[in-house]
């Protein structure tokens, strides 16, 4: 089984993820490493100049970090989304771009499949601009109220369309950090089955 997570940028994907791991031992955590990233910093200064590699990259490594748990045979819940990267590629990629990034999406759900469920979250954009300010990342400075707009819509769009169970969530509600909020929302909003 494979969960992913979905949401704005400081939506509370990563805080989702390690909570809902605490909370059912049999789900293995599988987190994005965005300090990894080398285009990040330079994409969030010129996102026209640098997304293309930007977008590709988080892409493939994010079927990395997937196959590596399916090869353990893990069911696992990943703060990020195959989804979310062909979303936010549709946002900030050019028409040609997006046809060469749509081909290696193709060959990147040949190898790994799509997701089991997909937890998109959802909060108000002054909720993710306070968190975004909070965590005081520098690669995150530049972001403005108006990309997360345009990214949260395409994201929607593009999740409405998805056969998987989509679970919406709103993160403006819970406090993921809360040990019983966890355990509420698996047993009554993602009721996961083994």
């Amino acid at each position: 089984m494979r969960i992913e997570i979905c949401g704005g940028i400081a939506s509370g994907k990563t805080t989702l993820a390690a909570s809902l791991a605490t909370a059912h031992k049999e789900l293995i955590p599988i987190f994005e490493d965005f300090t990894g990233n080398g285009f990040l910093a330079d994409f969030n200064c010129a996102p026209d100049y640098y997304a293309y590699e930007t977008e590709i990259s988080f892409l493939l490594e994010h079927m990395h970090k997937i196959k590596k748990g399916m090869l353990n045979k893990s069911s696992m819940i990943c703060d990020f989304s195959l989804e979310q990267d062909y979303a936010y590629a549709k946002n900030n990629l050019c028409e040609s771009d997006m046809n060469t990034f749509s081909q290696i999406y193709s060959s990147v759900i040949q190898r790994v499949s799509g997701p089991d469920i997909i937890i998109l979250l959802e909060c108000e954009i002054s909720t993710m601009l306070r968190r975004i300010s909070e965590r005081s990342r520098a690669s995150e400075s530049s972001i403005t109220a108006k990309y997360l707009e345009l990214t949260t819509t395409v994201l929607k769009n593009h999740i409405a369309h998805k056969n998987p169970r989509v679970i919406r969530l709103n993160s403006d509600i819970y406090d993921f950090r809360e040990p019983e909020v966890a355990a509420y929302l698996l047993s009554e909003k993602i009721k996961i089955g083994f």
